[in-house]
């Protein structure tokens, strides 16, 4: 989505000219979400995954629970929680 948050940094100065043609706007990159909260027919849905406004399949690396619990394990030492 191209927002103003990377305004003051050269790589996104540099990927000006393409972002025009490859990224949403704002208003296009909310459609999913506004979708999501007001559709009726996403009453009663939970834990999918979304993508223009369609459920889609995660990727093989999202469904990956061994690969979820060791990123878990490794933020909760890095923010120095222990585990509950």
């Amino acid at each position: 989505v191209s927002t103003e948050l990377g305004r003051h940094t050269i790589l996104a100065t540099l990927a000006l000219p393409i972002g025009w043609y490859i990224l949403k706007t704002p208003t296009q990159g909310a459609q999913t979400s506004i979708y999501c909260a007001v559709s009726e027919e996403m009453e009663g849905v939970s834990g999918k995954y979304l993508k223009d406004c369609a459920i889609v399949e995660e990727s093989k690396g999202a469904q990956d629970d061994d690969a979820a619990k060791k990123l878990w394990d490794l933020s909760m030492k890095m923010v120095g929680l222990e585990k509950l």
